[in-house]
């Protein structure tokens, strides 16, 4: 079976507008609509919502910090959960930033709990220019120009992850979960919070991490 036809088997329509590089793919059931470009989204949509990967259980209040909110997806699952009072997304990329926006205005009640903004984690305050995908949005890279002549250059804000978070975990008194999809900056953003002594604030983490061995992270997650 197929991601599309899973998605079919869950009862999610699939909508097709336009073609070529300014197709659009519309999934729905009545209840949450997603819009985007189709590889990127019915494959993180199927992620998200049919497999759950970033599903967890807990009984206690927490904050989401959505670290990657890519094009809102995972934001509106986490939203869905009734211990989940408020999630904080983050992506840098602008282009994607305008496609969780159309989705996040599609789903009013889910984005009640959502707060995005369009700059990224890191360890520390910088702009960088990285060419820009516009049909893998969901594998943009902040910390290598891996599309390099092959897009439109963008200039996306990476800021430190610790002056972001520290306020934000001062404000609430829920518990913590980062979830982190940030192709490849989770080194940055996990170094910035172990430096600071925010890391050991942190209840839960749900991670992908790309490129090398984790020893780095599992060294600091240990501590």
């Amino acid at each position: 079976m197929n991601t599309a036809d899973k998605l079919r088997a869950r009862n999610f329509d699939l909508l097709l507008r336009g073609a070529g590089k300014e197709q659009e793919v519309e999934i729905t059931d009545g209840r949450i609509r997603v819009f985007g470009v189709p590889q990127n989204t019915i494959g993180t949509f199927s992620s998200v919502f049919c497999d759950e990967v970033y599903a967890f259980a807990a009984e206690e209040e927490y904050i989401v910090y959505d670290i990657g909110l890519n094009n809102g997806i995972a934001a509106q699952y986490y939203a869905g959960y009734k211990n989940v009072r408020r999630i904080y997304g983050f992506e840098p990329f602008p282009e994607t930033f305008a496609v969780a926006e159309k989705n996040l205005a599609a789903n009013p009640e889910p984005a009640a709990k959502i707060i995005a903004h369009n700059f990224g984690l890191g360890n520390r305050n910088e702009w960088r220019e990285i060419s820009y995908n516009r049909e893998l949005p969901g594998s943009m890279r902040p910390i290598v120009n891996r599309f390099d002549g092959q897009g439109c250059a963008e200039k996306v804000n990476i800021l430190d992850a610790s002056e972001v978070l520290a306020p934000l975990f001062e404000r609430h008194r829920e518990k913590i979960l980062l979830k982190m999809d940030c192709e490849g900056s989770e080194k940055e953003i996990v170094s910035s919070l172990s430096h600071s002594g925010l890391l050991g604030k942190v209840d839960a983490i749900v991670m992908e991490w790309h490129f090398n061995p984790p020893g780095y992270l599992t060294r600091q997650l240990t501590k």
